[in-house]
């Protein structure tokens, strides 16, 4: 110990870093370069965070691999995502789900639906078990073999990288968890894409243990939205706002779909300059909350006494918007809404116009 006086150990910031780097040990920030931080970067921007695990889930035949190969390869092109700046980069994607034919299939519709096929993006055409070191080992050689830098790595899915462990237990969630950001580790600033199941309970979102969600930075909902439509939405968010719903139709390509866009307008405003759509919108979508349970179209319909010619427009128009959820059969509000609620938030509306 330094007598009462005596000169402190003059701070070498480089031979503190060199010890540290010889002795393996973590680094501790300062709280200056902490706050210095920078703010979040985007492979896509507000929807993918960059250098991040995420989550995208849905039912099954929800058209997952279809928009996760959507967002691969317009970071292997470097084309924006409907509208939304991508940085571009190398791509690793994992099927590990169905054919090989059929994605095959998929690739070529999007290929043929932007005009171009990416050169940056690689396919790992079978399961990886993410837990285990020696495969997870052979694919990083056999990538950095290829030259790639990955910024985005898809598990596609979840179930096919998860290797024998229980979904449903803690401890193995967190092997997979942990097998994931060893491959953001090997490929410095890369996002990770786990596409998973949705759960049994919907409201529970996705399956499995909790763990998985607790880990992410991202996790977004997919859901189909009548026979023409999915509805990606955004759950977590972790260093930034949660994006708003996105519509998307699914278009025939070359034998598969694509997913395109749609600009249709929201229940709350008039279509075509018509304001007397806003209104029918507004009609039944009160029609539908005050119902006990999910309806078909002629229950639905019967209730916001409407002509059936009038209510396919509004079924249109609330499917293409978001606001309504179809299992195909039946209809039932996506947002967790009330009538009472809505009132409160039109007042808000009509105060601020």
């Amino acid at each position: 110990m330094n007598e009462i006086g005596s000169k402190a150990p003059k701070y070498n910031p480089f031979a503190q870093a060199e010890a540290r780097a010889r002795r393996n040990l973590p680094f501790l920030m300062s709280g200056k370069l902490l706050a210095a931080h920078p703010e979040p970067e985007w492979l896509i921007s507000s929807i993918l965070p960059e250098d991040a695990l995420c989550v995208l889930y849905g039912q099954r035949g929800s058209y997952k691999t279809f928009l996760a190969l959507d967002w691969a390869c317009c970071v292997a092109s470097g084309l924006p995502w409907h509208g939304k700046p991508v940085r571009g980069g190398d791509v690793l994607y994992i099927i590990g789900e169905g054919s090989k034919k059929a994605f095959a299939r998929r690739y070529e519709a999007w290929c043929k639906a932007r005009g171009q096929m990416p050169d940056r993006v690689r396919f790992l055409p079978e399961p990886l078990n993410v837990t285990d070191k020696d495969a997870m080992g052979h694919l990083i050689d056999a990538a950095t073999l290829d030259s790639l830098q990955p910024r985005l790595i898809v598990l596609d899915t979840l179930a096919r990288c998860f290797g024998d462990g229980d979904e449903n237990n803690t401890k193995d969630m967190n092997r997979f968890i942990a097998g994931a950001d060893a491959l953001r580790a090997a490929f410095p600033d890369a996002t990770v894409l786990i596409v998973h199941h949705e759960g049994k309970n919907a409201k529970r979102g996705s399956r499995g243990s909790t763990a998985l969600e607790g880990a992410v930075s991202m996790v977004a909902h997919l859901s189909v939205s009548g026979s023409r439509f999915v509805t990606l939405r955004c759950t977590k968010q972790r260093d930034a706002e949660e994006f708003a719903p996105i519509t998307l139709e699914r278009r025939k390509v070359e034998g598969s779909l694509f997913l395109e866009p749609v600009s249709l307008p929201n229940s709350l405003t008039a279509s075509n300059g018509d304001p007397r759509a806003g209104k029918n919108d507004q009609r039944a979508l009160a029609a539908l909350r005050a119902a006990p349970g999910a309806l078909t179209f002629s229950e639905w319909q019967k209730k916001a006494e409407m002509a059936q010619s009038t209510f396919r427009g509004v079924l249109k128009r609330l499917l293409g918007g978001g606001r309504v959820i179809s299992d195909g059969s039946r209809y039932r509000c996506a947002e967790a809404g009330t009538a009472k609620s809505e009132t409160a938030a039109e007042e808000q509306r009509t105060a601020a116009a």
